[in-house]
């Protein structure tokens, strides 16, 4: 929970807290910060609103306070991790009772008794279950389908410079990593309905479809030798990373969990993106996108006419169809 802090954070790509308040104390919202991993994923709240999603991308070290403040000791500790503003802010709530009110555990980010309760706590970095987590995401695609957050655990390259120096930017040169399967949990909550612009995926569960359709489909490419990758791509001060990267193939692939129109809409910009961009670094790969189930069959050309391949579950056999353009 950011507060005034958030803008100054998100521009330069960090999360910070002190070690300890003025009084000597430590707080438990502030020593949470060196549980986080590389690859976690981070919601930024502030002002009533979710404002962003991001990744982490280096763990938290020692750092002296990178900003002007009089409230806070100048020791703390700083994490770096790659900011997706949203278009539109999710406000509290618009996140359901039953999700806030699920959240029982020690430094959670709810009020749980009295007339607060669904309320934020008052701190800075709380932890979410899994589910939670998964499931505000999920209305966050439902409330602004173009904000999107890689599922593969990664790192992207190191900023230059040493912490307090942070705005000097990101590597020029792509990074290659290991691919990991994203981690998935089978508990759903039920969302609000999304939005118009989601008017095919009304009334629908949040799952964690699309982190099970990427674990499975990256065993499948190990399974064929052709293991998946991840690829951080530099671009415009920042990084973006495709769900996978095959380079046996000459592959990059967008996974979404819908085969609705909206998701594949933003599935072929996404995609041709990530190729135009890795084109830029002089990769050459193909462009792939990876759905749970084959769309209509309008989509099904929509994706052919832009020369992309489409990827999807072989029915009862063990295994992937990939259908050419």
């Amino acid at each position: 929970m950011q507060g005034g802090n958030y803008q100054d954070e998100r521009d330069r790509g960090i999360l910070w807290a002190p070690s300890r308040n003025n009084n000597g104390h430590r707080k438990s919202h502030w020593s949470s910060m060196r549980r986080v991993a590389v690859g976690d994923i981070v919601i930024h709240y502030a002002d009533l609103h979710v404002r962003a999603l991001s990744r982490v991308t280096r763990a938290a070290v020692a750092s002296a306070r990178p900003f002007e403040s009089n409230d806070w000791d100048d020791d703390g500790q700083l994490i770096l991790t790659a900011y997706e503003e949203l278009p539109t802010p999710l406000h509290r709530d618009q996140i359901p009772l039953e999700i806030r009110r699920s959240q029982t555990h020690t430094n959670a980010p709810f009020f749980l008794q009295g007339g607060r309760v669904g309320y934020v706590n008052l701190g800075y970095l709380f932890d979410l279950t899994a589910e939670a987590g998964g499931a505000i995401v999920d209305l966050i695609e439902g409330a602004a389908p173009t904000a999107q957050i890689s599922n593969g655990a990664s790192e992207v390259p190191s900023l230059s410079g040493e912490p307090g120096n942070l705005r000097q930017g990101v590597s020029t040169a792509p990074v290659r990593r290991v691919w990991s399967a994203p981690k998935h949990d089978s508990r759903v909550f039920h969302a609000r309905s999304a939005t118009d612009d989601l008017s095919a995926d009304l009334g629908r569960t949040v799952t964690y479809e699309e982190f099970k359709l990427q674990a499975s489909f990256g065993a499948w490419l190990a399974s064929q030798n052709t293991p998946a990758e991840l690829l951080s791509l530099p671009i415009g001060g920042s990084v973006i990373q495709p769900d996978f990267y095959v380079p046996a193939r000459s592959w990059i692939v967008e996974a979404k969990k819908s085969e609705a129109r909206p998701y594949v809409r933003l599935a072929i910009g996404q995609v041709l993106d990530y190729i135009a961009t890795a084109e830029r670094h002089s990769i050459v790969a193909r462009p792939v996108i990876l759905l749970p189930r084959l769309p209509t069959d309008d989509l099904v050309d929509l994706i052919g006419r832009q020369a992309i391949r489409l990827a999807v579950p072989a029915g009862h056999i063990t295994g992937f169809e990939i259908i050419e353009p």
